[in-house]
């Protein structure tokens, strides 16, 4: 053992230097106040992030669940037909075994895609964390499903991003005339298609 081995041996019980990223690193010498910083996960770009090893388990997100997030999961189960995919949907006010919105169901058959079976699920940490990937419609929805479960943060992303012209909101259509729900399901149809290819194809 080596002198200066000896001498951390005696004043810190160990006698070989820790590897640096273990040593926790001290601001504000004042001893009631100091706080140890903690390195910050690394947050990668929204799209850039999708994980390329092709995720089993999606689950997306809105509000209520009778309009944008169900009828997203329903058109996933559509474009991945065959596929070992499970796909669930939620909202965050936590309305649970409601039908989705008729305007939604009539827009939705217009497509191929059925939606007269839905009944809407509340928004849970165990849905959270047995999803690959969470889809997200706005960013309101993001924040809470990160509140919910803070290790779900790099797994979340905002399904407009994948738009051909990105932007962070898909807008809610609920109370809406029918227009604004095709409108929804086309960019829901888009930004899934895009992903969809990218991601799987």
């Amino acid at each position: 053992m080596s002198f200066i081995d000896k001498i951390r041996d005696k004043l810190f019980g160990f006698n070989q230097s820790p590897p640096m990223d273990e040593v926790p690193k001290i601001i504000n010498n004042h001893p009631s106040k100091r706080e140890i910083l903690q390195p910050k996960p690394h947050v990668e770009d929204n799209i850039k992030a999708t994980d390329p090893s092709q995720p089993s388990h999606i689950l997306f997100v809105c509000s209520g669940n009778i309009c944008r997030s169900a009828y997203a999961a329903a058109k996933l189960k559509q474009l991945s037909q065959g596929m070992n995919i499970k796909i669930a949907s939620a909202g965050t006010l936590r309305i649970v075994g409601r039908k989705a919105a008729p305007d939604m169901i009539d827009t939705a058959r217009e497509n191929g895609v059925a939606l007269e079976d839905h009944r809407s699920s509340a928004l849970s940490k165990l849905l959270i964390d047995s999803a690959d990937i969470i889809f997200a419609m706005e960013p309101m929805h993001s924040a809470r499903i990160a509140e919910i479960s803070p290790d779900a943060s790099k797994r979340i992303r905002l399904l407009g991003l994948f738009l051909n012209e990105p932007t962070d909101t898909i807008e809610d259509p609920m109370g809406q005339a029918p227009e604004v729900y095709r409108s929804v399901a086309a960019l829901i149809d888009e930004a899934l298609t895009n992903w969809f290819k990218r991601t799987y194809v």
